[in-house]
């Protein structure tokens, strides 16, 4: 019986293991995303910037 309480623990483990990989995973993900949304739209609105300088100029 030992055994296979011993076995039970290590599949334990092992699911936790690869949920809180999974976890940090999509936190880097998400920081990904909202890193090129961001700068999307700063390269947006700089395009937008020259254009309107070239306009004035």
């Amino acid at each position: 019986m030992t055994g296979s309480h011993t076995a039970q623990n290590c599949q334990k483990i092992i699911i936790l293991s690869v949920k809180s990989s999974h976890k940090a995973l999509r936190e880097t993900a998400l920081t990904l995303r909202t890193r090129i949304k961001r700068l999307t739209r700063r390269i947006i609105y700089f395009s937008r910037l020259v254009e309107l300088h070239g306009k004035v100029v």
